[in-house]
């Protein structure tokens, strides 16, 4: 095993358990890979709700800015929309 991943082991309801082999199925996916998925979305997820100012680094935020504004995206109009509709 890759020494920079964890193996961790879990029971899930036999619905879920279904849920899980029909997705991996439909992608052509273990079901490992699907339950890996599924988590790091729902930490993704609940890191938005819980902690929302640790979801995006500064670096990132700064790369997401630059290409939008390399797509033409004028923060400052928009930022004018959303204050004008709080």
């Amino acid at each position: 095993m890759d020494e920079n991943k964890g193996k961790i082991y879990s029971s899930v309801s036999r619905e879920l358990f279904d849920q899980i082999t029909k997705m991996a199925k439909q992608f052509g996916m273990t079901k490992s890979a699907v339950v890996g998925l599924c988590t790091k979305i729902g930490m993704n997820y609940l890191m938005t709700v819980v902690e929302p100012e640790n979801v995006l680094s500064t670096e990132r935020l700064v790369e997401i800015l630059i290409e939008a504004d390399k797509r033409g995206v004028d923060f400052g109009q928009r930022l004018e929309e959303l204050k004008n509709e709080l």
